[in-house]
């Protein structure tokens, strides 16, 4: 996922025209509760995807700094429990993604 997140921030994952539709899809992610939440910043961009089934749940996406920096970032996660709502595993894939995010700016 990392690297297809990537190609699409690259251009190369399809036309240049392509990949800047696909970014503004991604750009419109509405669900803070993932990725987001490990990057609760007015100056950071986060643009990504979900998934969910039953005892899994993921997002992958891109995190973009001021500084031009961006990070391509993947986090899934698996769980015992079938519920649908589960904010615990929710804010573990921010978290994670923040602790990836932080290692890779030092």
């Amino acid at each position: 996922m990392v690297r297809l997140f990537e190609l699409i921030w690259r251009d190369e994952a399809a036309s240049a025209e392509s990949c800047a539709w696909m970014r503004s899809v991604l750009n419109m992610q509405v669900w803070p509760h993932r990725l987001a939440s490990g990057f609760p910043y007015d100056d950071v961009a986060v643009s990504g995807k979900t998934g969910t089934y039953p005892t899994l749940r993921c997002e992958s996406g891109v995190v973009e700094y001021p500084d031009g920096h961006r990070y391509a970032v993947s986090v899934f996660t698996r769980s015992f429990s079938t519920a649908l709502i589960q904010p615990r595993a929710d804010a573990v894939i921010g978290t994670a993604a923040r602790m990836a995010v932080d290692h890779l700016r030092r």
